[in-house]
């Protein structure tokens, strides 16, 4: 039937459309698709926040299964070329330690890139000042060379005082390369260009180089008298007493462990990152995130001190910053960076743009069986014969349409409707409606068209509309006829369900056949066999449920009623 293929045409048209359009200002192998034809009228182009999918966004490498994907030989469309963001970012920074850290700080500057529509890769180099101050009595010197005369530096705190007050100024530079994740741009209820926010997890590695500094000589070279301290004092007392006493010249460089690496003068360490943003989209080019990023390293040298404790040395530090950044999207003939898409957007625009075209295309505006779409007469009056083309046919007096030896109509004398002619047919034969119709009634030879039904619907089907006008016309042909009408089931859900279900889809046939077509409702028997009489048995209710087969078993039939068994 004309109505099936168009909605088969419909369909492959559909899984077509999502298809980049083709860019006439480079070279493509994409096929052209006609302008009037139904692929074209239903094909609709992904949209990348307000930026269409056609082949403009399309890198050339990925062009043979964009050409694949509009002919309909790919099931998926290609990636779009997608844009760069680079960046800067400002904040605070701290050393998580032995030693209490202050307040630092540190910026950054990043490379970003999309691999996915959730992971990206992002490339930061980061420079840090960190600051430290103990307010606590560090007694362990024998550990520490720098502190106990050992390192032949002018300081003796171990032979002294025996303590100090730890403080340190930590500078550092470190490349991170992490992986970043979007966790909420993948939605199934809102498109991509209404999502403001993205929240990021993110996850890599870090090679740091610094350099620490501690702060325990005087302008004139010699040890701080830390007995000036008084012992017992508050927290804020004794480092308001520090600062007072300390110059803050940082003069002498931290204690390292033996073997530690080193480039210059600054330590190398490689390290671990662990963190996540919030991201704010400003607009095509401009967002703003705020940064949370942890790098935990193995080394407790950071702070100049990692014989806190008397000794007990964990060997494991972290450094964490807290960033403000702002940050530039690039990328010529680009989309916005994949993370603030959405690629269920397609997906529905392909959906919605489907429903419309099937709605459209389907539409019969004169009623006559023939869609508006192929409808070459689309105001035929109601009740006139049409052909395939919705084209009213030329009929004789005797209500049959007349051809000439080369099967081409002649036109003659038109009849005023379907009606007429069947009783213009029967004026001819000689023999009266009532009879006809008893003989009709009592004839089992009769045929009369099924129509079939979705799993689980009870609603009848646009494409079986022509069927049911055909058993409409014999209706009005023979006013005394009866018409039994069946529903029936698969095999699959119970009993109970599959009756209920068969009869409601003999009703429902019913109601259109009475509103359509205005026949008496009592001229109706509507009977429902649910899973009982199978055209197709042998059939299983559960997996692999054969769905063609299963099909043919869901459907209405028609029959003229016999008094005698119905």
């Amino acid at each position: 039937m004309k109505e099936r293929i168009l909605l088969l045409v419909m369909i492959f048209g559909v899984i077509s459309s999502s298809a980049f359009a083709q860019d006439t200002t480079k070279k493509s192998e994409t096929k052209v698709i006609p302008g009037d034809s139904i692929m074209n009228k239903l094909r609709n182009m992904p949209d990348y926040r307000g930026i269409k999918g056609d082949s403009t966004v399309i890198p050339k490498s990925r062009a043979k299964q964009q050409s694949a994907f509009l002919s309909g030989d790919e099931t998926y469309p290609p990636k779009p070329r997608n844009m760069w963001e680079v960046g800067i970012g400002l904040g605070t920074a701290f050393i998580a330690s032995d030693v209490p850290s202050q307040l630092g700080y540190g910026g950054e500057l990043y490379v970003r890139k999309a691999l996915g529509y959730v992971v990206s890769l992002r490339v930061e180099g980061v420079y840090a000042v960190e600051y430290g101050l103990d307010w606590k009595r560090q007694t362990g010197l024998q550990f520490n060379d720098v502190l106990n005369g050992n390192s032949g530096a002018n300081l003796d705190y171990y032979h002294t005082t025996g303590y100090v007050y730890d403080n340190y100024y930590c500078q550092m530079e470190n490349l991170n390369v992490n992986a970043v994740f979007a966790l909420n741009n993948i939605g199934y209820h809102h498109p991509a260009k209404e999502r403001k926010f993205i929240i990021d997890g993110i996850i890599g590695a870090a090679g740091l180089l610094y350099n620490t500094h501690i702060n325990q000589l005087n302008a004139s070279g010699n040890m701080y008298n830390y007995n000036s301290i008084p012992a017992g004092a508050s927290k804020t007392q004794t480092i308001s007493d520090l600062k007072s006493l300390q110059d803050n010249t940082y003069e002498t460089e931290g204690d390292q462990s033996p073997g530690h690496a080193k480039i210059g003068s600054q330590w190398l360490d490689p390290g671990f990152n662990a963190g996540f943003d919030l991201q704010y989209h400003l607009s095509k080019h401009f967002s703003i995130s705020a940064e949370f990023l942890l790098t935990a390293v193995h080394d407790d040298d950071l702070s100049g001190d990692g014989y806190q404790f008397n000794g007990s040395v964990a060997r494991f530090s972290a450094y964490h910053h807290e960033f403000i950044t702002l940050g530039y999207t690039i990328g010529k003939h680009s989309v916005e960076p994949l993370y603030w898409q959405n690629p269920s957007d397609y997906t529905y625009d392909a959906l919605k743009t489907m429903r419309k075209g099937m709605a459209d295309m389907l539409k019969d505006s004169d009623g006559d069986g023939v869609p508006d779409y192929l409808d070459q007469e689309p105001n035929t009056p109601a009740g006139q014969p049409v052909d395939a083309h919705g084209k009213a046919l030329q009929l004789d007096k005797n209500g049959v349409p007349h051809y000439d030896v080369k099967g081409n109509y002649q036109p003659s004398t038109l009849v005023q409707s379907d009606l007429d002619s069947v009783n213009a047919q029967m004026g001819r034969l000689n023999k009266k409606m009532d009879q006809v119709a008893q003989d009709a009634a009592n004839s089992q030879n009769w045929f009369l068209p099924m129509i079939f039904f979705d799993l689980n619907e009870s609603n009848v089907k646009a494409e079986y509309y022509p069927e049911l006008k055909y058993v409409a016309t014999v209706m009005k042909a023979h006013p005394k006829l009866q018409i039994v009408i069946t529903g029936n089931t698969d095999v699959r859900a119970s009993e109970n369900y599959n009756k209920k279900l068969s009869e409601k889809r003999a009703e429902n046939t019913r109601d259109y056949l009475v509103k359509t077509y205005g026949i008496d409702a009592g001229r109706f028997v509507v009977k429902s066999n649910g899973k009982d009489d199978q055209l197709v048995p042998g059939l299983k209710s559960a997996y692999p449920y054969k769905e063609n087969e299963q099909q043919v078993n869901r459907r209405v039939e028609f029959k003229v009623y016999d008094p005698k068994t119905d």
